[in-house]
């Protein structure tokens, strides 16, 4: 009897668990498992065909509607949903979220799920950590670095849990992707096409959707990365100096943490153009990025570092 998609499937998650080294290892693991030459042509093709889908639907993003649409409607304690949005973000091809304009910038989203992230701690929970797209902020915890701007009487670890996430002290959020100003000619700045042409520039800030532990929005927030990539791709932590968290580098506003919208879909553009960027529950000084997880309940939270932590 030929050899099924099934046993492909199978025998696919069998070799990632033997983690094989070298081409002859394999070779002479499908051999064993396939000896009948058909059926390892038929995996071949098989395996093609796969690569071939998985490159054509990296390469075709999901339109700017549904995206914004998924973005404002989904149930985040949703594994399923989860799963579908990262993908659409992660795509190598990604259609631009408008974000707003100030009297002189245009800001935009371009989509991803992983921008920031927390500093490297040991945890140790009883609880489901759940992936890096889904974090959480203690705004009541100034971290040790940078030390600008923290207030005497902040802690600099957490100490306190929250069992509800109820938004006292913080909130847990998903990662929506970095947010650029456009810094090319104001003449493209008439259409939408025009400004997608242009030359844009990070601000630095990464945009999530706030949700509560049941997995309802909760806003649409900018948060400051205090773990930036240098030239060379890696993590550097900004430990010092007076140029992080501005939108633009000449700005007089510095913060690490503010509300842009309550949705998406009402940060889009209307018959006059961009709409006016909003700043709320603004924090000026740096925040403590901590991971998410699954409660007894099913629920999401934050974390702490002093209880949950070694």
């Amino acid at each position: 009897m030929p050899a099924t998609h099934a046993d492909f499937e199978a025998f696919q998650g069998h070799l990632i668990k033997l983690d094989l080294c070298g081409w002859l290892a394999h070779h002479n693991a499908i051999v064993q498992r396939f000896p009948n030459p058909a059926d390892r042509v038929a995996l071949g093709k098989w395996a093609s065909e796969g690569i071939t889908n998985s490159t054509v639907r990296d390469l075709t993003p999901v339109s700017r509607d549904n995206l914004i649409n998924l973005v404002d409607q989904m149930d985040y304690r949703n594994d399923y949903k989860q799963a579908e949005l990262v993908d659409a973000l992660e795509r190598d091809a990604k259609a631009w979220i408008p974000i707003g304009k100030d009297q002189t910038e245009y800001y935009r989203l371009v989509p991803g799920a992983y921008c920031l992230m927390v500093r490297e701690v040991d945890y140790s929970t009883p609880h489901e950590l759940l992936s890096d797209n889904v974090l959480g902020v203690n705004t009541s915890v100034a971290p040790r670095k940078p030390a600008r701007g923290r207030q005497q009487n902040m802690s600099k670890v957490s100490t306190v849990s929250n069992g509800t996430d109820d938004g006292e002290g913080g909130f847990v959020f998903h990662q929506l992707g970095t947010l650029e100003y456009f810094a090319g000619d104001r003449r493209q700045t008439t259409s939408m096409d025009k400004l997608g042409r242009g030359a844009w520039l990070s601000t630095g800030f990464c945009v999530v959707m706030r949700f509560d532990s049941i997995g309802q929005s909760q806003g649409i927030y900018i948060i400051y990365d205090m773990f930036p990539e240098n030239a060379y791709g890696d993590r550097v932590e900004i430990e010092s100096g007076d140029t992080w968290g501005r939108l633009v580098p000449d700005a007089a506003l510095q913060f690490s943490c503010a509300k842009v919208g309550a949705t998406l879909r009402e940060l889009q553009p209307g018959p006059t153009g961009f709409k006016a960027l909003t700043l709320t529950e603004v924090i000026s000084h740096p925040v403590e990025l901590v991971r998410a997880v699954r409660s007894s309940d099913g629920g999401i939270i934050r974390v702490t570092i002093a209880e949950d932590v070694r």
